[in-house]
């Protein structure tokens, strides 16, 4: 009743008064800080609608506090930078969930790198530095963020079944020729040649000091490659050893056999720990050992078993002809794989990625700590895979004369 008896002019000046408390700005009039905390409980769309209010509403909804919180919220694994002042993290969560959804809905940029003459058998990286081995008797190394060529080494005298990439500028290999050759990258030349196998070297694995090499001749070999000698000679195969691999810290070593066998070795006093019968028919052509896991391919299956009590973790027989080569990582929550780094309830203990390349031409990958259901990649038409490797952004593999890549970190 009382407003009825204002004149107009005082009735106009009471509705301009409650409008402007009707809609001030209470996030933008509070400080700082109060204003991120209040933001962080947003989803990242009401984030997005908040950007378009007003130029300080964006502001605050792009704090790098704000988004550091988001990515936690949504990702296990910590973004692998080195400085914590320099992380932009609304653009690491960008990134991740770009890389989580390419990994997952099989998207990737293709790439080519050709230059062999014959058949690629062999990759290894390190940073940003391919090397490749191939049925030419020649080693190629790539500088992968440009796809140039960098060098071409030049010495075997038959195939190069293995390469490794030790550093920046030295890369080993193991040929058909029964050698083991060290080189520097930058003037293309032989450092070093080791002798001491008498078939040709299938497999060699390096961690930290200790090589591990593998040959026709039925043994393997661990070496000293820092002094170039060797340490132990693994004997007790009975047919060629097609398959090799290291643990992480390099206390053990595993092997594969054509007499359909793996054996765990001691890499510090070259004894047998254990001898493992696993195929009863084909050879065993490929084995990748990561964190008390072996993965091991014999004929067109593949297995995941844990070393500690031999049991069997996973197994699938998606390929139509042989497996040649296998790669299994096994990760902790620090450090994991964009394909696993979303926060989800998994019915394992562990997370891990396996991939196979086999000579039907096809590269399956499967995801270990969910679903595992098994993923593919298929090949030019008579190509055969003789060799994989994979990382967080990009998978490699070899088909025919080319490197084929397949980089996941694209729009």
């Amino acid at each position: 009743m009382l407003i009825k008896t204002l004149d107009i002019q005082l009735l106009i000046y009471l509705s301009k008064l409650i409008d402007e408390r009707r809609y001030r700005d209470f996030i933008g009039a509070l400080p700082e800080c109060l204003a991120w905390n209040i933001l962080r409980f947003l989803t990242v769309k009401e984030l997005a609608i908040v950007c378009q209010v007003s130029s300080q509403w964006c502001s605050l909804a792009n704090n790098n506090e704000v988004w550091k919180v988001k990515y936690h919220e949504s990702f296990i694994c910590l973004p692998r930078y080195l400085d914590e002042q320099y992380r932009c993290w609304k653009e690491i969560y960008r990134q991740a969930v770009k890389l989580h959804f390419n990994w997952t809905n099989g998207y990737a940029k293709r790439l080519e790198l050709c230059g062999h003459k014959d058949k690629v058998l062999s990759l290894s990286t390190y940073e940003d530095l391919l090397a490749t081995g191939s049925c030419d008797n020649t080693i190629k190394v790539w500088i992968l963020s440009t796809a140039q060529l960098k060098q071409t080494l030049v010495g075997h005298k038959k195939s190069v079944w293995c390469v490794h990439l030790f550093s920046h500028n030295i890369v080993i290999s193991g040929s058909h020729d029964t050698t083991i050759r060290i080189w520097n990258i930058e003037y293309g030349t032989i450092i070093r040649i080791l002798l001491s196998h008498r078939g040709p070297v299938w497999q060699i694995a390096c961690q930290g000091e200790l090589l591990l090499s593998t040959s026709q001749d039925m043994t393997g070999k661990v070496w000293r490659i820092t002094r170039c000698r060797i340490l132990h000679t693994l004997i007790g195969h009975t047919a060629s050893v097609f398959a090799g691999d290291l643990s992480d810290t390099g206390s053990e070593a595993v092997t594969g056999s054509a007499d359909k066998t793996i054996r765990i070795w001691n890499c510090h006093n070259g004894q047998c720990n254990r001898t493992i019968q696993l195929s009863k028919v084909d050879p065993i052509v490929a084995v990748s050992y990561s964190s008390g896991y072996i993965a091991y391919a014999h004929g067109s299956t593949v297995s995941v078993i844990h070393l500690t009590n031999n049991d069997s973790i996973f197994e699938h027989s998606e390929h139509k002809d042989r497996i040649e080569t296998v790669q299994l990582k096994i990760y902790s929550n620090e450090n994991l794989h964009p394909l696993l780094s979303k926060k989800k309830k998994t019915s394992t203990d562990f997370q891990g990625i396996l991939m196979t390349g086999a000579r039907d031409n096809y590269v399956k990958y499967c995801n270990l700590g969910e679903s595992r259901t098994v993923d593919s990649l298929k090949g030019e038409k008579g190509g055969k895979i003789y060799s994989i490797l994979f990382d967080d952004r990009r998978i490699m593999k070899t088909s025919k004369n080319v490197i084929v890549i397949y980089d996941f970190n694209t729009n």
